[in-house]
């Protein structure tokens, strides 16, 4: 390397901490907007489908041969896996989404509510009896803190 100008240093390689990145290469896809369309990682695959106006209105993630099917409808989430379809509606008003209808295959039905931060960020996320179901946090560069996460919920955060 030499220092004839500051344009001349440039970086030959880098040794970082294991689980930093995919062990596995990752196949990424873009359409002419630049957005993603395919996201590809050993047996993991997502497919992205968008609309005349830009937005996400399908998904399919394919892992180990099981495939979620994903199909965006307004303020509705149609996930079906393994035949079995779970409705998420999400419910909004002047201050934005505060809270998740969550209707499962099993016809059971719930409401899960959503909290944020002075920013607008939602950080929280409860039950009917304010039993807390996942709590994010991040520092000021979006890096997350620590959280913990119940099974329950893990689903409907599927490739928010």
């Amino acid at each position: 390397m030499s220092n004839d100008s500051a344009f001349d240093i440039a970086l030959t390689s880098a040794t970082t901490s294991a689980g930093i990145f995919p062990p596995e290469q990752q196949s990424i896809a873009c359409n002419a907007f630049d957005k993603v369309t395919s996201i590809t990682e050993g047996d993991k695959s997502l497919q992205i489908t968008y609309g005349h106006h830009r937005q996400r209105i399908s998904q399919q993630y394919t892992e180990a041969g099981v495939t979620t099917h994903k199909v965006y409808a307004g303020a509705c989430e149609y996930i079906t896996k393994n035949g079995q379809t779970t409705t998420h509606t999400y419910l909004s008003g002047p201050e934005g989404i505060f809270a998740l209808h969550v209707k499962n295959p099993n016809g059971t039905e719930n409401i899960r509510y959503i909290h944020t931060d002075y920013l607008g960020s939602w950080n929280t996320i409860t039950d009917e009896n304010d039993n807390h179901l996942q709590e994010l946090n991040f520092d000021a560069c979006s890096v997350k803190l620590g959280f913990c996460e119940r099974s329950e919920i893990k689903a409907f955060l599927f490739l928010i």
